[in-house]
């Protein structure tokens, strides 16, 4: 994957914002561990180099943004046309995406992650091979995944009956988790698949670098788990939670209008979920191509803009879900107690995002440079820790409700986003440039001709 090259052999990856020599002496390695002093000090930018930065971020962001909007239309559509069918079609769409999720796409999606560090860093680092290779091993797990998956959810309804689930939300559920609504939502993903895998196919940039799948796939699977595992359980840890609160509305005494008013705010949430999870993707390349690249003043540089555009998006969003909090819940029901219950809770849900938004971007730049584990454990006390605790007071012991549900979300993201941003700005920059280089360096240092794999594809 290549802008261009001169005669002296110099080119400029797609994602990285400047240009390397491919020169490989001594003295060159040196510097790209990050041993020079101009790079282990931190210097302030200028306004132009922000803005320059901002807009290489967003030039990454604003196609995904664009992609996930076109994804989101077709879950709200769901959400819509089960509220207008009735409450409990509402309540029972609402708890089948919940168990979807918590079983299944969680777990994908974070498994996919996994792949994020290595290929950006390899980007960087101008390993061609191992960015494939990363890719197809990445591909052969997740469909290995999938396999439970699809059986667990055949068989879901007496799991769901067992956890005390309303039986008439469950039969809705169990419904659509099979077919209903849900089979057009499999035909979308198949569709979406087909075009990726044209545009893949047609593309000149990935028909330069792709190599042709071999068994290669089914091995070394060794580092891609050692990232994928632990990008997975902080996915699932902050996924599960939104999930969980379901789950929990669905034990209240107005279980029907609680779940059915959860599923219009998840709605909500997962629409400015949108924006910081692609800027977080955006950091995540942008901080390992950086880092590939031995640059790790450049990358610390990347990771304090995206959360300076993290901040700002999160006081947007939470003014809009404010402004919204008495038109929301109509676009999907006509249900008194419904809406009610959602203008309630909308202005906590925006509370949320000021903590949302900086914990997704700064989740990402750990990503990128390799450091998943750390995001998992974050998560994992200030959900379960934190969240829990609180939410189960207000809700059940307070008795709020529905309202302490979300209080609870509330104090797990403050948490959250507190302890990611000191971690960041404690962060060694040069350590993880060293870092990249030996994750890029165990991957693969040859292709198939044994040829160095430094080399850009011709």
């Amino acid at each position: 994957m290549m802008n261009g090259h001169d005669e002296r052999g110099t080119f400029c990856a797609p994602l990285l914002g400047h240009t390397h020599r491919s020169d490989t002496s001594s003295s060159h390695l040196e510097s790209l561990v990050g041993l020079s002093n101009e790079q282990d000090q931190p210097r302030r930018r200028s306004s132009f180099e922000v803005f320059e930065e901002i807009k290489k971020l967003y030039a990454i962001a604003l196609p995904l943004i664009v992609s996930a909007l076109v994804m989101y239309g077709k879950s709200a559509l769901s959400v819509l046309f089960l509220g207008r069918i009735g409450k409990e079609a509402l309540a029972g769409g609402t708890l089948a995406m919940g168990i979807a999720n918590i079983t299944g796409y969680s777990i994908i999606t974070g498994l996919a992650l996994g792949m994020e560090a290595i290929t950006s860093q390899a980007c960087g680092a101008r390993r061609w091979p191992l960015m494939v290779q990363t890719l197809q091993r990445t591909i052969t797990i997740l469909t290995l995944a999938s396999v439970p998956i699809s059986v667990l959810w055949l068989y879901v309804k007496p799991i769901l009956l067992l956890c005390g689930q309303d039986p008439e939300i469950v039969s809705v559920a169990a419904v659509y988790l099979t077919y209903g609504i849900a089979i057009a939502v499999s035909m979308t993903d198949l569709i979406i698949l087909a075009v990726l895998v044209l545009c893949i196919y047609f593309s000149r940039t990935c028909r330069e670098s792709w190599q042709a799948w071999s068994l290669k796939c089914f091995r070394e699977w060794g580092t891609i788990l050692w990232l994928a595992i632990p990008s997975c359980i902080s996915v699932c840890l902050e996924w599960w939670w939104y999930e969980l609160m379901i789950i929990l509305a669905g034990v209240l005494p107005n279980a029907a209008e609680a779940v059915g008013a959860m599923g219009v705010l998840i709605q909500a949430t997962a629409l400015t979920y949108i924006f910081p999870s692609s800027l977080g993707l955006a950091v995540s390349a942008r901080v390992g191509n950086e880092l590939g690249a031995a640059q790790p003043e450049h990358a610390r540089a990347t990771s304090l803009v995206a959360l300076a555009c993290a901040v700002a998006t999160s006081l947007i969003v939470m003014l809009c879900t404010i402004i919204m909090r008495t038109v929301w819940g109509g676009l999907f029901t006509k249900d008194e107690a419904i809406l009610a219950l959602t203008a309630a809770a909308l202005p906590v849900v925006g509370l949320c995002e000021l903590g949302n938004c900086p914990q997704t971007t700064v989740c990402g730049a750990l990503r990128g440079s390799a450091r998943p584990t750390l995001g998992a454990n974050i998560n994992l006390v200030a959900f379960y820790f934190v969240g829990l605790l609180v939410a189960g007071v207000t809700c059940f012991k307070i008795g709020m409700g529905l309202l302490g549900l979300w209080m609870g979300l509330l104090a797990a993201q403050g948490v959250c986003a507190v302890v990611m941003v000191v971690m960041l700005t404690r962060t060694d920059w040069a350590e993880e440039a060293r870092r990249a280089r030996e994750l890029t360096s165990n991957g693969t240092g040859q292709d198939d001709s044994g040829e160095n794999s430094d080399e850009p594809p011709k």
